[in-house]
């Protein structure tokens, strides 16, 4: 009881312990008698809640990735939950905790949460808010976009990687769908360490053609091809040749 009360209000300092939960009554004893209110106080466990991840997505067969959460009522034994599947969680503070997110092989919108042990109930958990975590497959990008070129020359096309490439290096097959207009190796690879590498585009006829690149586990790309017959060469010697018809003046 706190100094400063009144006959008609009184000031109380209240402390609900962790395993609190529910209603109380509050029963005050007075000079006057014993007076109590049922209901009076509603003690609830703070739930924890997710407010942001960082990153909150990741590409498919890069390893494990940390990512950090953001949140508030966190606790030392909150552990984040992938689905299903508990990660390794460190807590670094009650807004803020980093948690290991394995290797994943498949694509998708993941759900993320946070369950805390319910001290009033063992073998329960305090459980956040879930949260969208993405698994993104990779894509490559493509330098040019479409490619016109003549028949009988050769082009260059970058491929670029979103990331280096992994020990081993990433290889790529390629495909024409018309090799009698467009012809190209069967595979390009980008160097363990490097986001890029390029291939060579041969002009073998005149027409439409689309190069695909594949590999497993990254989104397909195809490249437009046009192939054009070469400029003409044009002979503009002078001819001269005798005269027609009726010759009029000199």
């Amino acid at each position: 009881v706190l100094t400063g009360g009144t006959d008609t209000q009184v000031a109380l300092q209240l402390d609900a312990a962790s395993t609190a939960s529910g209603d109380y009554t509050l029963t005050l004893q007075t000079t006057a008698g014993e007076v109590s209110k049922s209901g009076a106080l509603v003690v609830t466990r703070p739930q924890p809640r997710i407010s942001s991840i960082e990153p909150s997505s990741i590409y498919l067969n890069r390893g494990s990735s940390t990512i950090t959460i953001n949140g508030t009522n966190l606790a030392n034994n909150s552990v984040a939950w992938l689905d299903e599947v508990a990660l390794n969680t460190t807590w670094q503070s009650a807004t803020r905790m980093q948690a290991v997110v394995p290797n994943q092989i498949n694509p998708g919108i993941r759900s993320l949460t946070l369950r805390t042990p319910d001290p009033a109930t063992p073998g329960s958990f305090l459980t956040s808010n879930p949260a969208p975590f993405t698994v993104t497959t990779p894509a490559l990008t493509l330098s040019p976009l479409t490619l016109s070129m003549l028949a009988g020359s050769n082009k260059t096309v970058q491929i670029s990687l979103p990331f280096a490439a992994p020990p081993g290096g990433q290889a790529f097959s390629l495909a024409s769908s018309n090799s009698l207009v467009a012809s190209v190796p069967g595979t390009v690879t980008v160097a363990e360490g490097q986001q890029s590498a390029s291939f060579s585009v041969q002009g073998a006829g005149v027409g439409t053609a689309s190069i695909g690149i594949s590999a497993s586990g990254w989104q397909n790309a195809s490249l437009p091809v046009t192939v054009i017959e070469p400029p003409r060469a044009l002979d503009l010697t002078p001819i001269s040749a005798p005269p027609v018809g009726v010759l009029v003046g000199a």
